[in-house]
């Protein structure tokens, strides 16, 4: 049995140009429910407490400054935990990529290649296909060698011969997944380790 995948509204399908891999949207866009949202007080305040150095620091006597470095400090770690306490519960699951799509994008920043993957897997006897997120895109930077080169040594290394790939997965609601990279945002956002093998 398949999961239908709620489909991002009209006016959200700039994510899909250029894309032949369509983005599965993780969120419940079903009449009456507005897109989730999270409430980062703690983030809020930090900033808030920033400005508020930044312009005593300005106006005042510039020892605000380490106010304003202590405020900024606080607003990274509020994001920081914010972002990992919603993930706690995740597992990591075995999934199959029956599909995946490399491609160069342009921004303000420049040039930068993405990936995008379309896996299929199962979460408690549910088969679902997703397109996991990941946090980093790959830009030419020197000395790491050109964003496509480097794209693809990701690539290969999150992607088995056997096509196969690992996914932090919300079990309560599966479409919502990244990739495992087994890097810094993996040891920063995910404290547990609890694995789930089956796939589709």
């Amino acid at each position: 049995m398949s999961a239908p995948a709620k489909r991002r509204p009209r006016h959200d399908t700039a994510l899909d140009q250029g894309w032949r891999i369509q983005w599965i949207d993780h969120e419940d866009r079903s009449p009456g429910l507005p897109p989730e949202q999270e409430r980062r007080w703690g983030v809020l305040l930090a900033a808030g407490l920033f400005l508020i150095a930044i312009v005593l620091a300005i106006s005042i006597d510039t020892r605000f400054l380490w106010l304003a470095l202590l405020s900024f400090v606080a607003m990274l770690a509020s994001l920081g935990w914010a972002a990992r306490k919603k993930r706690v519960h995740w597992l990591i699951v075995r999934a199959r990529c029956i599909d995946r799509e490399l491609r160069k994008t342009h921004s303000h920043q420049g040039v930068a290649w993405c990936w995008r993957w379309l896996c299929a897997f199962d979460v408690a006897g549910t088969s679902y296909r997703a397109t996991p997120s990941y946090w980093l895109t790959f830009g030419s930077t020197w000395p790491f060698g050109t964003g496509k080169a480097r794209a693809e040594r990701f690539g290969r290394k999150v992607v088995s011969a056997s096509d196969e790939i690992d996914l932090w997965v919300d079990p309560d609601n599966p479409l919502r997944c990244e990739v495992v990279g087994r890097d810094l945002k993996d040891l920063i956002l995910h404290s547990k380790r609890r694995r789930q093998t089956d796939s589709n």
